[in-house]
């Protein structure tokens, strides 16, 4: 739903408009961004009739919970867009970033307790036409965040987060991921992960680390279960990836380094929105610079069991592309 008003005999005017929509999805190039994001846009257009410039003053955005204020202009003299938009987050609470979790991966948050703290900007700067796509940046940190669902006994606790990504949309190698600190413990589970990314398109080089001990029997006391779910098992990893993809590809493995361990027992998945059972007795992988080694796995789907051993030959390219 849109409304605006606006005296479009003038060359120079304010253009007042409101956009709200109950659900917004937005899918591009094989990724969902938002997907049935409450939206309401406010914004107050610096109209250049002239020029075809109109700049931003005075705009909110609301997704869900999420409030941002927006900055910056707009201008079609010919046929490119040319655009140079920024955008910051108005509260710095962890329940905005909260409200944007999907809900096929997290209940209603609506009586959610939530702490912690937000900070979170970036920008879309650039050109667009058929050649050319503009840039994104954007940071994120959370500090000391937390949440617990009603009516359930643990909570995730010690949320840090601390992000930047900058994207290059027509020259990828220019593209920079950095998570310098991601850690949060589910009811006393740590997970902690560390990536840094560049040159992901000629040759790409990371920077990767993960460490998690997961009681997925524990999973019940802080996130709500559909009443036929039903989820077992520990999931320990402690593993590590550094170097250059082509090192690894060449097998120049003194100049790239993997190891670690990815093991996992009693698990099993159990719910009416998947068409078997899955369980896996037990599972362990672990990662050289030349191959992922799967010394163990045992499992079960449905009634039909399955034991394997054996190499996953070039895994660095699966995880990359």
């Amino acid at each position: 739903n849109h409304r605006g008003s606006g005296d479009f005999t003038q060359d120079l005017f304010k253009l007042t408009t409101e956009t709200d929509a109950k659900s917004t999805t937005f899918w591009f190039d094989g990724t969902t961004y938002l997907n049935k994001v409450k939206t309401l846009l406010q914004a107050d257009l610096e109209m250049d009739m002239v020029n075809s410039k109109y700049s931003l003053a005075g705009n909110t955005i609301q997704l869900n919970e999420l409030e941002l204020e927006s900055a910056g202009w707009v201008a079609m003299p010919g046929d490119d867009i040319d655009m140079d938009i920024s955008f910051k987050a108005l509260k710095n609470e962890f329940r905005q970033f909260l409200s944007m979790v999907p809900l096929e991966f997290a209940k209603d948050i609506s009586g959610v307790k939530a702490d912690g703290s937000l900070a979170l900007d970036g920008y879309v700067r650039g050109r667009f036409n058929d050649t050319s796509m503009p840039s994104i940046g954007l940071n994120l940190a959370i500090e000391n965040g937390r949440f617990q669902y009603p009516d359930l006994p643990k909570s995730v606790d010690n949320i840090q987060l601390k992000m930047a990504v900058a994207a290059d949309m027509n020259v990828m190698d220019r593209t920079t991921v950095d998570i310098d600190k991601f850690h949060l413990e589910m009811a006393g589970n740590p997970v902690d992960m560390t990536l840094k990314l560049r040159t992901p398109e000629s040759d790409p080089f990371v920077d990767f680390m993960m460490k998690a001990n997961i009681d997925l029997d524990k999973v019940k006391e802080f996130i709500p279960l559909e009443k036929s779910d039903e989820v077992h098992g520990v999931i320990t990893t402690d593993i590590a990836v550094k170097g250059n993809y082509k090192a690894a590809e060449e097998g120049r493995y003194d100049a790239f380094d993997a190891h670690g361990l990815i093991d996992i027992s009693n698990v099993l998945f159990k719910s009416d929105s998947l068409p078997y059972a899955v369980q896996v007795d037990a599972a362990q992988f672990e990662l050289t610079p030349a191959f992922a080694a799967m010394n163990k796995f045992n499992a079960k789907i449905g009634k039909s069991d399955l034991n394997a051993d054996g190499k996953i030959m070039n895994y660095v390219s699966y995880a990359l592309f």
